[in-house]
């Protein structure tokens, strides 16, 4: 069935194209990404001069407004510009954009209020309307979690001042509530989302062991271009949505989507030494899902996509960055290595380091790759998983899990 083509929407659910201001001083770059924003319907401003867009913002921001902005400007930075209009009272909505292995800017970045960054690598380009798409959402969600927790401050304050136990006011109370909750459980994890609840914040904490899973399109700039943009976004919402339900059944983790990158993780937010062979059993499940889908694609001569996939387990920092505009990430070598494993994998197949490989090995059907180097010019041991061992599955290709893989992996 054809998909209907539709502009992206701005928070405020106008339908007309969502408007987004870019600030960056190369000219080419600003020039590239309203280019690319135009294609997807997108109407954008740009800025090469941070004074002139500082006083631009503050004669004519609006609400639902969308900055994306690079961090290194001339002589000052996109974060000197971002504190400054939040002195002044603003809290922009923003993408950060950022140079490949500057992760403190980025962290330095969100904290102070990014929705989300963006790598400077090649073919960015290309991932900046998925991004904004993205944004969007995360605004639309904020705007509704703000007003819900200003109406549930409001009726706290109004149930204490008249000191009353009004079942009327119980009633409203209780529902507020159940708002802030439901909102807070869409962009963060449950455990995560009851302890802001009870707390007013939730402490970063270190996972000594954590299997992160990270997949992405191979090849996703040439495979895009044989999409429309909104059927694209629409793809990648269909693969994603899937991706999901497996983790989800897995007891799995879903950490972010970036374009078209897909980052999941066990382990986390409680500990659980028992997850990285569910990591990797997610892993062949994502893979087998996809390639059903391509092949019924390419039977009717649609455009499909392929997976390279790659998991590592090992330390791991995860916690809420951000005051207002929550998101749950992880940090650290971990996840580092778990891109690494992706980077040097190949489609179709799962990828794995060898800290994933002796946790998993007795429930697995692998082969050794050798050291691989990886883009960082590191040698990284290596395997290929191909099937759960037929002991642990209950079909001939190895990919469901039987009673006592459950049982060994604290499914059941």
């Amino acid at each position: 069935m054809a998909l209907q083509k539709k502009n992206l929407t701005t928070p405020d659910g106008n339908s007309q194209a969502a408007p987004v201001w870019v600030l960056d001083d190369d000219p080419m770059m600003v020039n590239g990404i309203e280019k690319k924003l135009e294609s997807h319907g997108v109407k954008s401003r740009g800025f090469t001069d941070a004074h002139a867009f500082a006083e631009t913002y503050l004669a004519e921001s609006f609400d639902g407004l969308l900055i994306i902005i690079d961090y290194q400007l001339g002589t000052t930075t996109g974060l000197d510009v971002i504190n400054e209009l939040q002195r002044q009272g603003h809290r922009p909505d923003f993408l950060a954009m950022t140079g490949y292995g500057d992760e403190k800017v980025a962290v330095s970045l969100m904290k102070a209020g990014a929705i989300d960054y963006l790598v400077k690598e090649k073919g960015f380009i290309d991932h900046v309307p998925l991004a904004v798409e993205a944004a969007f959402k995360r605004m639309h969600i904020n705007r509704k979690l703000e007003k819900a927790t200003f109406s549930l401050k409001r009726s706290l304050e109004k149930q204490k001042k008249l000191n009353q136990r009004i079942q009327a006011q119980n009633l409203e109370l209780s529902r507020e509530k159940a708002k802030v909750e439901v909102l807070l459980q869409n962009i963060l994890p449950g455990r995560i989302a009851r302890e802001l609840l009870s707390h007013g914040t939730a402490k970063a904490r270190y996972f000594p062991c954590v299997s992160v899973l990270y997949a992405d399109v191979e090849d996703f700039s040439a495979k895009s271009a044989l999409f429309k943009p909104i059927d694209l976004v629409e793809k990648l919402d269909e693969y994603f949505s899937m991706f999901d339900g497996i983790i989800g059944r897995l007891r799995l983790e879903k950490i972010k989507t970036i374009g078209d990158c897909y980052m999941c993780a066990g382990g986390i937010p409680e500990a659980d030494t028992l997850s990285p062979a569910r990591v990797v059993l997610a892993g062949l499940q994502i893979q087998h899902a996809v390639a059903i889908e391509a092949l019924e694609a390419a039977a009717e001569e649609r455009p499909f996509f392929t997976l390279r996939l790659g998991i590592h387990t090992g330390e791991v920092v995860a916690g809420v960055i951000g005051r207002k505009k929550f998101s749950y990430d992880i940090w650290g070598n971990a996840a580092n290595k778990a891109h690494w494993m992706v980077q040097a994998g190949e489609e179709n197949k799962v990828n794995i380091s060898s800290e994933t490989f002796e946790l998993v090995s007795d429930y697995f059907e692998c082969s050794y790759r050798g050291k691989v180097q990886t883009k960082h010019y590191q040698f990284e041991e290596m395997y290929f998983v191909y099937r759960l061992k037929p002991e642990y599955s209950v079909d001939a290709a190895g990919l469901e899990p039987n009673i006592k893989f459950l049982e060994a992996t604290g499914m059941i």
